[in-house]
């Protein structure tokens, strides 16, 4: 049994009950957090063993079930398709990922802070956005075209994805040395 006085066994017992998915670590940097001595991750650990906290890692297995039937063997691109359906409707995955978000940036501590909690170091930006950013400037040799909803602009009679982050803003045309078309935001080449 550790040296570690009762009373710090017990805050460690009682941050790791109400927090079961917290490690030694993350139960040092809680106590950093409250402006408490901590012990090390590895005194947290035997205590966390000696009061049977802790759980054994599940071993995975190495080799892979096979397939009791007979596979498809692909002879095109897009032959086989498989899907992987978890069951869980929009609904939940929405309010776990809510909780999760909420765990990890405002009780969950991160090693690279120090173990300070991410909304602990948020600051909302001073800078405004423009409720419309105004269209670029082009040349007159620049063929100008506006992105639609889709991120999709228009070209020699095909639709051409560029970015949906765009849409809504224009983008020049101007073919290179190669004779491809080099696509730009402004004065940002974009590609080609």
């Amino acid at each position: 049994m550790s040296k570690t006085p009762i009373e710090m066994r017990e805050a460690i017992v009682a941050l790791r009950k109400a927090n079961p998915g917290q490690g030694p670590r993350k139960i040092a940097g809680e106590f950093r957090a409250r402006g408490l001595k901590a012990p090390s991750p590895c005194t947290i650990a035997v205590i966390l063993e000696e009061e049977g906290l802790t759980r054994q890692r599940r071993k995975r297995n190495a080799c892979f079930r096979q397939w009791p039937g007979q596979l498809t063997v692909p002879d095109h691109p897009n032959h086989v398709w498989t899907v992987d359906y978890k069951g869980w409707n929009m609904r939940q995955q929405t309010r776990l990922m809510r909780s999760w978000r909420r765990i990890y940036n405002h009780r969950r501590g991160h090693e690279a802070l120090g173990m300070a909690v991410p909304a602990s170091r948020y600051a909302r930006s001073v800078r405004q956005c423009p409720p419309i950013i105004p269209d670029f400037q082009y040349d007159a040799d620049v063929v100008v075209r506006r992105v639609k909803r889709s991120g999709e602009i228009l070209w020699a009679g095909k639709m051409r994805y560029i970015n949906q982050g765009l849409r809504g803003c224009t983008v020049g045309l101007l073919e290179n040395q190669n004779r491809d078309m080099n696509v730009y935001a402004g004065s940002v080449l974009l590609g080609f």
